[in-house]
């Protein structure tokens, strides 16, 4: 079975650490120490591989630590920040764009160190459960009881697109023409994957994932994943331990992987045949055949390791 000398970098919460992983071996090449005062919200690398970002936050404070791939080492931005809802950054992290408590959008210059807000967006009663950023927009999502709304915005904080949920939105990808948003406990269309074309005349898609194929009594889709080409959409279902696989073009759910146990994130390795995934619940990570789709193994530590966790090589 060949990995392509791919590496891992994960977060190890038991001891606070960033640990860099063969997966050839399975070895630990190094354990990276950050603050352990500090609690995980996200784990990003460049687009260089050179250098991976842990956002963290306290119940007051947020962080953000910068980590040299070469060297094992660990730095934090010297700058006060509020804590960190969601959170994330350009490839070459320049520049990043998060939500704090209060619901507001803060733009971070981390050349200058200076961050500047920009736009509560008349939301309060919200929680934004998402952000990315494609083409100088950021795209959010906003839970408010049993619907959502997704929200695109300006680098100044004006708002350039925004669409209606009927559900809970869960996790959020943005493609040039199109928004896709996972969602849950939907009143019309149940559980699945949202499509909302930038063009506004256009209507959604709403693609469902039926829990019963799965075994569960409910599906939760929270993760949504690409290919290299853009054209297969890889929709990590929690609750129903399975991987929806999507045709993009067909807009159809071609079939679906049977992990057997709770997955929270999923990552697809070079050539995509196999592919990493994370788990909230078994604090783990498994590796899996997506060509012969099984599970093909499940790390062996005895450390607590987050879902959130980066590839390279």
């Amino acid at each position: 079975m060949e990995l392509t000398n791919a590496k891992l970098l994960a977060i190890d919460l038991g001891t606070s650490e960033v640990l860099s992983i063969d997966l050839t071996s399975q070895a630990i090449l190094s354990r990276i120490p950050y603050l352990n005062t500090y609690t995980p919200t996200g784990l990003f690398i460049n687009a260089a591989r050179t250098k991976a970002c842990l956002a963290a936050t306290t119940s007051h404070e947020g962080a953000l630590f910068i980590i040299d791939i070469a060297t094992n080492s660990l730095y934090k931005l010297p700058i006060p920040l509020p804590h960190l809802s969601q959170i994330t950054l350009t490839d070459d992290f320049k520049t990043a764009y998060f939500v704090d408590q209060t619901a507001t959008l803060h733009h971070l210059d981390t050349t200058t160190m200076k961050t500047t807000p920009l736009v509560n967006p008349d939301i309060t009663t919200c929680r934004c459960n998402g952000i990315c950023i494609l083409n100088n927009t950021i795209y959010t999502i906003w839970e408010n009881d049993d619907q959502g709304i997704i929200a695109g915005f300006s680098p100044q904080g004006q708002v350039v697109f925004e669409r209606f949920i009927g559900g809970i939105p869960t996790n959020l990808f943005a493609l040039p023409n199109k928004v896709m948003t996972t969602f849950t406990r939907n009143k019309l269309h149940g559980e699945g994957l949202a499509i909302f074309p930038l063009d506004e005349m256009e209507a959604p898609n709403y693609l469902v994932i039926n829990p019963a194929d799965n075994c569960a009594i409910s599906a939760y889709p929270c993760h949504i994943t690409l290919n290299d080409e853009q054209t297969i959409a890889y929709v990590t279902n929690e609750d129903s331990g399975s991987i929806s696989v999507i045709d993009l073009e067909t807009m159809q759910i071609t079939t679906s992987i049977q992990i057997g146990r709770s997955i929270t994130t999923f990552s697809l390795l070079s050539d995509s045949r196999f592919a990493i995934a994370g788990s909230n619940m078994f604090a783990d990570l498994s590796l899996i055949d997506t060509v012969n789709r099984r599970l093909m193994a499940v790390s062996e530590t005895s450390g607590e390791l987050s879902s959130w966790f980066c590839l390279y090589s």
